[in-house]
C-alpha cells in the first residue's frame, strides 16, 4: 500500500477513535487526557486541538508543556509539532516548574536545533505576543547562556541577529559550563565529546564576540579551567610524526581546504599564534565537522587541540604584554616580553594571568 495513504488512513482511524472517547468525556464531565501525550504528531495535534484540547495543558509533575515537549526532541516532525501548536494558540512564553520557557529548552538541547528556533522567534513574532527572548529561568539564566554552555553556535548567532541583548549578557559560570558539557558527554561519550565539542565551544564564542559581546580576562580563564578539566589542553606528541608519516592523512590534510587559500595541512604547519592572525575558527570548524576522512582517535584529538589552541591564543592575546610586564615587575624590555609571548601557549598565558591575579589552579 502507499505509505502515505497508509500513513493518512492510520491517522483517520485514530482520529476517530480519539474523537468518539472525547465526546464521552466531554458528556461525561470527565478530565480529558491531555494533548502533551501527542506532542510529536501534528496531524493528531490539530485534530486534538480542534475537539477541544487546551494546547497550554501542563504534565502536573514537571509543568512541561505540550510545546516545551516538541523542542526536546530535534527531528523534523518534531518542529512540525511545534508549528502545529503554535498556530493553534500555543503560549511560547509559559515557563515551566525550573523557569524554563520553550526557547530555554531548545538552547540546553545538545544538538543545534535552528529550525525550531527559527519557527518560535519568527511565527510568534508575526503572528503572538513577542517570544520573551531575554527570560531567566529560576537560576537566572537565559537561553543565550544556555546555548553557550551546550555548545550550539548557529543557535547563537540566531539569537544574537533576532535581538538576544548581549550588552546585559554574562557570560556563564564554570558550574553553568559543566552542566551543560556533562550532558554532552552522557549523550555523546567522552570521545565525540573531545573530537568535536570543543570546536563547537570555540565557534560559540566566535559568534558570542561577533554579536557584539567582548570576552573579559575572567571569561577567558573560566573558558581556559573548562579545557584544562576536561583534558582539553594535553597536546599529543604525535601529531608531528603523523604529518611526516602518515601519507593518506598528509594526502587528504592537503586536499582539505579550510578557505580558498588555506588547507588543513597548512594550517597545522603553522604555529598556533601566527595562525590566529590568518584565520578565524569559523573557517575550519564547521568543515571539520562534516570531515569524510577517519582518522584514529589519537590524531583527531591533536588536531582539535591544535585547532582550539588558534581561538585560545586569539582570546588571551590583547592582555599578553601587558600581564607578562606585570609578571617580570617592568624588568623586561617590551620587544623581549614579545619575543617569550610568541614561545608561549594559551595554557602558559593563562598561568601567567592567575600569577598576577593571585589565583590558584
Amino acid at each position: 500500500m502507499n505509505t502515505r495513504l497508509y500513513r493518512y488512513l492510520e491517522i483517520s482511524l485514530f482520529v476517530t477513535a480519539i474523537r468518539r472517547e472525547l465526546h464521552r468525556r466531554v458528556r461525561s464531565h470527565a478530565f480529558p487526557c491531555g494533548l502533551y501525550v501527542m506532542y510529536d504528531c501534528a496531524d493528531i495535534i490539530y485534530e486534538f486541538i480542534k475537539l477541544g484540547q487546551d494546547p497550554n495543558l501542563l504534565v502536573r509533575e514537571t509543568g512541561d508543556s505540550p510545546l516545551h515537549l516538541s523542542l526536546t526532541f530535534t527531528y523534523d516532525y518534531y518542529n512540525k509539532s511545534v508549528f502545529a501548536l503554535l498556530d493553534m494558540g500555543a503560549n511560547p512564553n509559559l515557563s515551566n516548574r525550573e523557569g524554563l520557557t520553550p526557547l530555554h529548552v531548545v538552547c540546553k538541547n545538545y544538538h543545534d536545533n535552528i529550525r525550531g528556533v527559527m519557527i518560535l522567534l519568527e511565527l510568534i513574532n508575526e503572528k503572538y505576543q513577542p517570544l520573551q527572548i531575554d527570560a531567566k529561568d529560576k537560576l537566572g539564566r537565559t537561553p543565550l547562556q544556555w546555548a553557550v554552555v551546550s555548545c550550539l553556535p548557529d543557535t547563537i548567532k540566531f539569537l544574537l541577529d533576532r535581538g538576544a541583548d548581549v550588552s546585559s549578557f554574562v557570560f556563564p559560570t564554570e558550574t553553568h559550563f559543566a552542566e551543560g558539557l556533562e550532558m554532552l558527554i552522557s549523550i555523546f561519550g567522552e570521545d565525540l565529546f573531545k573530537d568535536y565539542i570543543p570546536l563547537d565551544l570555540m565557534k560559540s564564542i566566535n559568534n558570542l564576540e561577533e554579536g557584539g559581546y567582548e570576552v573579559d580576562q575572567i571569561d577567558a580563564s573560566t573558558i581556559m579551567k573548562i579545557f584544562a578539566k576536561y583534558g582539553l589542553l594535553k597536546k599529543t606528541p604525535g601529531l608531528d610524526e603523523y604529518l611526516r608519516s602518515d601519507e593518506e592523512f598528509v594526502k587528504w590534510a592537503k586536499e582539505f581546504m579550510i578557505n580558498p587559500s588555506w588547507s588543513l595541512y597548512d594550517l597545522l604547519q603553522l604555529r598556533p599564534e601566527k595562525a590566529a592572525k590568518l584565520l578565524k575558527c569559523t573557517d575550519y570548524s564547521e568543515l571539520w565537522r562534516k570531515s569524510p576522512y577517519k582518522f584514529e582517535s589519537e590524531l583527531k584529538n591533536a588536531c582539535v587541540v591544535h585547532l582550539c589552541e588558534i581561538k585560545l591564543r586569539e582570546i588571551f592575546q590583547p592582555w599578553a604584554l601587558d600581564l607578562m610586564l606585570k609578571l617580570t615587575d617592568y624588568q623586561l624590555p617590551i620587544l623581549c616580553c614579545d619575543t617569550i609571548i610568541e614561545k608561549l601557549m594559551s595554557e602558559d598565558l593563562w598561568r601567567i594571568y592567575l600569577a598576577v591575579t593571585g589565583q590558584n589552579l
